[in-house]
């Protein structure tokens, strides 16, 4: 299983969930790290995350089964934008060249709560209001 923690957690305590040869790879990508994924992870035999400080902090909490296993990525296919190709990115599409763009993540972590990043976005205006 290839998801976030609440994407598979309702089949750990399932009667067969042992019974097969499973790995979870879970994203936990912030600390502090989601309470019931630190309390599932003595059930998960074959327990991935994505990120390394997740597995050492499982390791701090007893959870040594726990592996980092990175995504498959190529990154030579990812490049930045040169100055030019945003200025025409930003024309193509009607954007005003010193504009701020925000883009908005509902994800189950601290660091993307909704609440948080609301205050972030009003402090935000409060000293940018153009």
């Amino acid at each position: 299983g290839v998801q976030d923690f609440w994407g598979v957690d309702y089949a750990i305590d399932k009667p067969w969930f042992n019974r097969l040869n499973h790995v979870l790879w879970i994203t936990l990508d912030s600390l502090p790290l989601l309470p019931s994924a630190v309390a599932a992870a003595s059930k998960i035999k074959n327990y991935w995350v994505w990120s390394s400080f997740a597995e050492k902090e499982l390791h701090k909490l007893g959870h040594t089964h726990v592996k980092t296993v990175h995504g498959a990525i190529d990154i030579s296919d990812f490049k930045p934008f040169s100055p030019e190709a945003k200025a025409h990115l930003r024309k193509k599409n009607g954007i005003e060249e010193d504009c701020y763009i925000i883009g908005f993540v509902f994800r189950n972590q601290l660091r993307k709560s909704v609440p948080n990043l609301l205050q972030g976005f009003k402090i935000f205006k409060e000293k940018n209001p153009q």
